[in-house]
């Protein structure tokens, strides 16, 4: 069996820049989660910072206050499963294992 440790060394290297690449890309890329046909918008960056929150002014009585509130969390879990999928996609695109 012949091992060759600079090769395998220098393919980490590779990987690891390609990962670091990756992973600044995604930081600076921004996923907007929705709810209820856009009533609801949330702008997560994928470094998970939350940069906006929209939402319809006629979502703004009284009585729908618990259901905004719900929808909101709907909207974060929806940008943060596509931060989570292009994380995914990435690692496949690497070889690595999810």
């Amino acid at each position: 069996m012949n091992f060759d440790l600079e090769q395998l060394m220098a393919q980490a290297q590779k990987l690891q820049q390609k990962m670091e690449e990756m992973s600044s890309e995604m930081k600076d890329k921004e996923y907007i989660g929705s709810a209820n046909n856009h009533l609801i918008e949330v702008t997560v960056t994928g470094a998970m910072e939350t940069k906006a929150v929209k939402i319809d002014p006629s979502l703004f009585t009284p009585e729908d206050r618990e259901a905004v509130e719900e929808m909101l969390v709907i909207a974060f879990n929806d940008a943060m499963a596509q931060i989570n999928q292009d994380s995914e996609k990435g690692l496949s695109a690497l070889g690595l294992p999810r």
